[in-house]
């Protein structure tokens, strides 16, 4: 009974983040002029009643809502209330940015931040779960993924420009989240 509930966090994580990175790449390849390196994540998102700004929307809110559900599979398969709680806020940032686009600044501000802070908290604690080596993997993008943010939250982009940090800071959590939901459902 227990591995079908681990299966059930793996499979919620491994399609929320799957179907987010395939939207991802289509909003970013039907948005006009967009600039991987200049133009935040968020801006594939900001006009209403695009193809680029619906897809976004549409998969980050489905991505928020399965980690989500994860997080409630989680508290019955792990018992580890701090990764429950962490993917829990993760979820809730991840589709609040959906909810909230960016030209409602503060709100979108507060679940963006949240979204990348407990998505790599989540990735590191994720460490005392995991008996395979995967677990050295999984804390290594977590910090890769905090060390990111706390370097795009001082504008520090080492030339890859705002789009290019912030995406050191998704793309680490998005493999997490990849990688830890493959783990899962094998048991």
């Amino acid at each position: 009974m227990m591995e079908n509930v681990r299966s059930k966090v793996g499979a919620s994580l491994l399609i929320g983040s799957v179907e987010f990175l395939i939207a991802l790449t289509l909003a970013e390849i039907l948005y006009p002029n967009y600039s991987l390196s200049a133009n935040p994540l968020s801006d594939l998102g900001a006009g209403f009643f695009q193809p680029s700004s619906n897809i976004f929307n549409v998969s980050v809110i489905i991505f928020g809502l399965l980690v989500i559900l994860g997080a409630y599979f989680a508290m019955r398969a792990f018992h580890s209330k701090s990764l429950v709680v962490v993917m829990l806020l993760a979820g809730i940032g991840i589709a609040g940015v959906g909810f909230f686009i960016e030209t409602i600044l503060v709100p979108h501000l507060i679940f963006s931040f949240m979204a990348f802070f407990f998505s790599g908290v989540a990735a590191v604690l994720s460490f005392r779960l995991v008996t395979s080596r995967f677990r050295y993997f999984g804390a290594a993008l977590g910090m890769f993924t905090l060390v990111a943010l706390v370097l795009f939250i001082v504008g520090v982009d080492f030339g890859l420009g705002h789009g290019g940090i912030q995406r050191m800071v998704v793309y680490p959590a998005l493999i997490w989240y990849i990688g830890f939901g493959a783990h899962i459902i094998e048991g």
